[in-house]
């Protein structure tokens, strides 16, 4: 049965958006990583990630917009830039959030509509493009025991380079509205757009 890995995701909105991408484009080789320029790949903060089966899709989505989409617009301050060298030995950069009492709701029901067990079994065929890393696929099928609930980092990854970046954006404040629904791509970027809604909640 063929399957889709999934990204639950926040999309940011102007001025944050261009900021995410004038970041990006400062990184050389991003065409390899990943590449916001063109909508190539979508700057976004993860809600939660798992894998589908194909044919629950249309039922999984609407299961998503019944339990987002009550939630209210999110306010998060930007804690600043971060950076970490992953399994590859490739130098990961990205814009952090300090997490509120929201914020940790919406991830957790995020997470909660789907079962642990949904990201057992799948291939990179999985992934946009059958292109997938194994640390790809390692971080999905692991996701919500080593990346989620407690171990929730929220974040905007930015892209993989060792230049070093700079931003005014730490103590800021932004508004996040829309929830994005996406196939994952190599990086686990959001590689193709399956759905978009907003959190319409008071």
């Amino acid at each position: 049965m063929s399957k889709t890995a999934l990204d639950i995701v926040l999309i940011p909105t102007e001025p944050l958006f261009a900021e995410c991408l004038a970041l990006n484009n400062q990184f050389p080789n991003k065409e390899h990583f990943i590449d916001f320029s063109a909508g190539k790949h979508i700057p976004h903060l993860s809600l939660s990630m798992t894998v589908a089966n194909d044919t629950g899709i249309p039922n999984q989505i609407a299961e998503i917009i019944t339990q987002l989409s009550a939630f209210p617009t999110l306010t998060l301050t930007v804690k600043g830039l971060e950076s970490y060298t992953n399994s590859e030995g490739e130098t990961v950069h990205w814009l952090r959030f300090e997490s509120n009492a929201l914020l940790s709701k919406l991830h957790n029901k995020a997470v909660g509509i789907f079962p642990s067990a949904a990201t057992e079994n799948f291939g990179k065929d999985a992934f946009a493009n059958n292109e997938a890393r194994l640390a790809d696929m390692e971080y999905v099928r692991h996701y919500q025991e080593k990346h989620a609930l407690e171990h929730f980092q929220p974040h905007i990854t930015l892209g993989i380079s060792n230049a070093e970046l700079q931003t005014d954006w730490a103590g800021k404040s932004i508004t996040f509205s829309q929830v994005g629904i996406y196939q994952l791509g190599k990086y686990c970027t959001c590689a193709q757009e399956i759905h978009t809604f907003l959190l319409e909640g008071i």
